[in-house]
C-alpha cells in the first residue's frame, strides 16, 4: 500500500509540474523595436504612435524615431500613424 501511495504522488507531483510549465511557456513575450522614417527622406519620426492592432497596447517612438514594444503570442499586426501622415500596417 505505502508504494501505491508513493507512486500517487509522484505522478500527482509530476502532473502539477508539466500544467504550470505549459502555462509558463503559451505566456511567453516577445520584445520588438525599430525605428519609425518617411518613406521618401529616411528622416525619423519622433512622437509616432505604434500600436497593437485590435488592442489598447502601443508605445511612442523617442527623439530618435525608435520604439521598443512587448508582443504576447498571437500579436501579429502593428498600426504606425504619425500626424500628417497616412496610417501603415505591418506583419
Amino acid at each position: 500500500m505505502k508504494r501505491f501511495y508513493l507512486i500517487g504522488n509522484a505522478f500527482i507531483f509530476l502532473f502539477v509540474f508539466l500544467s504550470c510549465s505549459t502555462g509558463i511557456l503559451l505566456a511567453q513575450e516577445k520584445v520588438l523595436g525599430g525605428i519609425v522614417r518617411d518613406a521618401e527622406t529616411k528622416e525619423p519620426l519622433p512622437g509616432a504612435n505604434v500600436i497593437i492592432k485590435g488592442t489598447t497596447r502601443g508605445t511612442i517612438t523617442d527623439l530618435n524615431g525608435s520604439f521598443s514594444l512587448r508582443l504576447q503570442s498571437g500579436d501579429e499586426v502593428l498600426v504606425i500613424s504619425f500626424v500628417g501622415y497616412n496610417s501603415k500596417e505591418i506583419q
